[in-house]
């Protein structure tokens, strides 16, 4: 592309950022779109195979330890269902990715 002075070359560049950045703000976007789309399978897989760790080691372990860790990931669990909740009532702009990041 040529230029026909330093101030049009300027201006394309500067396009070129405004779209390099609107291009990644979109990126981002769809990511946290995804990641919250496909967050419940993880959440689903995370509650059985802590359940099912509870079972196996809730003969070898002390049990108050073993019930105070499944409670923690029971909890967090819980937490992060919240946010997906929450995420889909709300449906955020896209200008606001960033800030559902996990």
């Amino acid at each position: 592309m040529a230029y026909d002075n330093d101030r049009d070359a300027g201006n394309g560049l500067n396009r070129l950022n405004h779209d390099s950045e609107a291009r990644e703000k979109q990126i981002l976007w769809e990511q946290v779109k995804q990641l919250y789309a496909l967050a419940p399978l993880g959440f689903l897989a995370s509650l059985m195979n802590s359940i099912i760790a509870f079972f196996v080691m809730k003969d070898v372990m002390p049990h108050g330890l073993i019930v105070s860790w499944l409670v923690a990931v029971l909890s967090v669990t819980a937490l992060r269902i919240g946010l997906i909740l929450c995420f889909r009532r709300i449906q955020p702009a896209p200008s606001s990715a960033s800030t559902w990041k996990m």
